[in-house]
């Protein structure tokens, strides 16, 4: 379909190791066969794994056909020709660097962040944050952190990253004052807390999805934001809190973005893409599917089959 309806004429590469994973997944016996029954399927080029140096051995022996291997890097080279680097196959470091964390840029970002923060919750109407807040208390473990670029951020450097604590000063109105303490002049908090880029992503597993830290309520309203890459089990956290946001891993822009919500200069907009559910053992969540084979037994004993935020 690739090649005959689509007439693609580029070559195709595997996704990280996958081609030494076909022995894992039981599709290969050795590192031969996988790539052997690789090339043959149609991927070019193998990315990270080394399977592909078994082909010389297996053209040799009349086990892979030459025409494969020739078809395959005929279609490398075309790309590269394309690319012009064979004429030029070095970059220019310093424009790599020009091209970065340009002014406009920062300023999409700004707008893409501030577009996929969700509010769950504002029951007691803490926001827009007006002139009746005069001082906020920043805190919690992401206050400060630029820990803000999500798990696949490869070359992204997590300095260049405006935190909260940052962006409230910034950006805060000046009858409002922003502060990483609590003091006799506090009257809101702001508690930053979530996971690690690290604790989520491919292969990053949790058997608990609660939040990995504990909270407690202090007496004073508090604004609480989530910075998170999975659904999360809330579960009672709107107890403790008066507004609660789910702000993601949401790059270079996270403190400004965040302002400008919490401040009211943007109105929130953005809907969750997956559903939270009340508990662990919801999952897999599906939003059209049931927990049980009797629609009308859709049930568990102990918990509510219902979601604690559900999809959209």
């Amino acid at each position: 379909m690739l090649r005959d309806e689509w007439n693609f004429d580029g070559f195709v590469l595997s996704d990280w190791d996958a081609v030494a994973e076909l022995i894992a997944h039981g599709f290969a016996a050795d590192e031969k066969e996988a790539a052997r029954r690789a090339l043959e399927a149609g991927v070019d080029m193998e990315m990270a794994s080394t399977t592909y140096t078994t082909l010389i051995e297996q053209v040799q022996s009349g086990q892979v056909s030459p025409d494969l291997i020739d078809t395959a890097v005929r279609r490398i080279l075309r790309i590269k020709f394309r690319l012009g680097l064979f004429e030029n196959p070095y970059a220019d470091p310093q424009a790599e660097k020009a091209a970065f964390i340009k002014p406009a840029y920062r300023s999409f970002a700004r707008k893409t962040a501030t577009g996929t923060m969700v509010l769950l919750e504002n029951d007691h109407s803490v926001l827009p944050i007006r002139g009746n807040f005069k001082s906020i208390a920043v805190l919690g473990p992401y206050a400060d952190s630029q820990d803000l670029l999500g798990w696949w951020h490869c070359l992204g450097d997590q300095n260049n990253a405006i935190s909260v604590l940052q962006g409230m000063r910034k950006e805060a109105p000046e009858s409002i004052k922003g502060t990483n303490e609590i003091d006799w002049n506090t009257d809101l908090i702001l508690l930053c807390v979530g996971e690690e880029s690290y604790f989520f992503g491919e292969n990053n597993n949790r058997a608990d999805i609660k939040l990995p830290h504990e909270l407690s309520a202090k007496g004073l309203p508090i604004v609480l934001v989530i910075f998170n890459g999975r659904p999360l089990d809330l579960t009672g956290v709107e107890k403790l809190v008066d507004a609660m946001i789910v702000a993601w891993h949401p790059g270079l822009e996270a403190g400004p973005a965040l302002a400008d919500l919490v401040f009211g200069g943007t109105n929130f907009c953005a809907k969750l893409t997956t559903t939270f559910p009340a508990s662990v053992a919801h999952i897999p969540v599906f939003y059209n599917h049931r927990n049980s084979g009797r629609p009308a037994s859709n049930r568990y004993w102990d918990a509510t089959p219902d979601p604690h935020f559900p999809f959209g």
